[in-house]
């Protein structure tokens, strides 16, 4: 069982600055308490309302979205990306055209045989919307299972 946990592993895809996301929350929440605390009556207290109750659901859509329960899966095959509704794609190693790899940051960018079946594991040095959870073992393991000529070591994914 343990070889069949290594062999296949999921990694998370997660917001890159979910605190973000929580501060607007709390912003929502005081722009919809502070009108009562202060006493403010009428349209502005319904302005502050609405305003509010609106940017608190924005940011729980944002924080519910389907992406956010989306994983990497890698096992000896190659790479997929799932997501709630299925796999979005796989890509096996052979098809794998080449991996860019920066190595100081840990990143990486896999290049498939189209730009639809390309992935990014990103750092703070390669932003993406979305970071990975353990996507210093993620990296590990591409670099593991991609054949060395098809590496490029780089700090720039160009």
């Amino acid at each position: 069982m343990a070889d069949a946990e290594q062999a296949a592993a999921r990694f998370r895809l997660r917001p890159r600055r979910a605190w973000a996301v929580w501060a607007m929350l709390a912003f929502g929440g005081a722009l919809c308490v502070l009108p009562f605390v202060y006493g403010v009556t009428g349209t502005p207290r319904l302005i502050d309302l609405v305003a509010g109750l609106g940017v608190i659901a924005t940011a729980s859509l944002y924080l519910g979205a389907p992406t956010w329960r989306s994983c990497v899966r890698i096992d000896q095959r190659g790479l997929a990306l799932e997501s709630p509704r299925g796999e979005r794609f796989h890509l096996d190693w052979n098809e794998v055209t080449e991996v860019i790899a920066d190595q100081d940051e840990q990143a990486a960018f896999v290049r498939g045989p189209s730009s639809a079946r390309s992935f990014l594991v990103p750092s703070s040095a390669h932003p993406a919307p979305y970071r990975i959870e353990r996507s210093a073992e993620l990296y590990a393991r591409i670099v593991a299972a991609v054949p060395e000529e098809k590496i490029r070591k780089s700090r720039s994914f160009q």
